[in-house]
């Protein structure tokens, strides 16, 4: 059994979990603001973190309801 990859973080700014999704930054805030965006954390007062995890769970469940379409 491998050992866990410790350097990849297990959660994303906003910046980068647009990215990893493929869109812009003023897109996942729009989408946040407005209730369709992957879930989130808040640290803090203003830091808003996307678990890795999560991302990757909110793409395969739009992928699935495109598909079903």
């Amino acid at each position: 059994m491998s050992a866990p990859d410790v350097t990849s973080p297990i959660c994303l700014s906003t910046e980068d979990a647009a990215r990893r999704i493929g869109i812009s930054g003023p897109t996942l805030r729009r989408m946040t603001r407005d209730g369709d965006a992957p879930p989130s954390i808040i640290v803090g007062r203003k830091r808003r973190l996307y678990p890795e995890e999560s991302l990757r769970e909110w793409v395969r469940d739009r992928t699935n309801k495109e598909r079903a379409l």
